[in-house]
């Protein structure tokens, strides 16, 4: 089962969300800011789907600095992700272009112990938002792996909704696209988003994954 991370859409004035997509944003919040993100989704096989819920508290805590906690868990307890972080923007070079990076470290609750890391950038074209990101999962088991991952986000400002498109991916041994698409509102104080994914099949023994999540995010302090 894949868990869906998530990028921010920026809003003037507006609650910028990591969610729902796969993709972060290269944003990260003002000093003694404060977000949280939470959703629900269903995920797998659409005759067989796994639901759960995760969430993400963020924190501003300097110029260019956020921490964060990420955390998600499915319906049989098995899924269980608990993920600290912290994000990084690099001062402007331009004002259209925001550049950052990522670091998560996934703690061994269940599973072994992996670190998730990522170069950001957004770029702003009038209404107009593309983001990428480029990293991926470094698993310390054994002789440590890491596995390639990457995502494209297009979003369109219109007032206070921006669907969205994306495209992201991994490989192990092969490449492994999902594409997905969605919707988030925001204002100033609360956002609200809903969003669907794919993934074709691998192999003649495998089926397509699904995945559909809705969610909101509150900011609990400062703007």
């Amino acid at each position: 089962m894949v868990i869906f991370s998530f990028l921010g859409m920026s809003f003037a004035e507006s609650v910028s969300p990591d969610r729902p997509t796969v993709s972060m944003s290269a944003k990260v919040l003002n000093p003694a800011s404060g977000l949280f993100e939470f959703g629900v989704f269903g995920a797998g096989e659409l005759t067989s789907p796994t639901l759960g819920m995760n969430a993400l508290l963020r924190y501003g805590i300097g110029d260019g600095f956020e921490i964060r906690v990420d955390t998600a868990v499915d319906q049989h307890g098995d899924g269980l992700n608990l993920s600290p972080g912290v994000k990084w923007t690099a001062p402007k070079a331009m004002e259209s272009l925001d550049l950052g990076v990522a670091l998560h470290p996934v703690l061994p609750i269940g599973q072994d112990f992996a670190v998730k890391a990522a170069a950001l950038a957004n770029l702003g074209i009038e209404s107009l938002s593309i983001s990428v990101n480029a990293g991926g999962l470094i698993v310390m088991a054994g002789p440590t792996s890491f596995t390639p991952q990457g995502s494209l986000v297009l979003g369109y400002a219109l007032g206070g909704f921006s669907p969205f498109l994306e495209v992201s991916g991994s490989i192990e041994d092969e490449i492994h696209p999902a594409f997905g698409g969605g919707m988030i509102w925001s204002n100033a104080q609360l956002a609200l988003d809903f969003a669907a994914f794919y993934s074709p099949a691998h192999g003649v023994d495998s089926s397509p994954a699904y995945q559909g999540t809705i969610g909101c995010t509150y900011r609990f302090k400062g703007e």
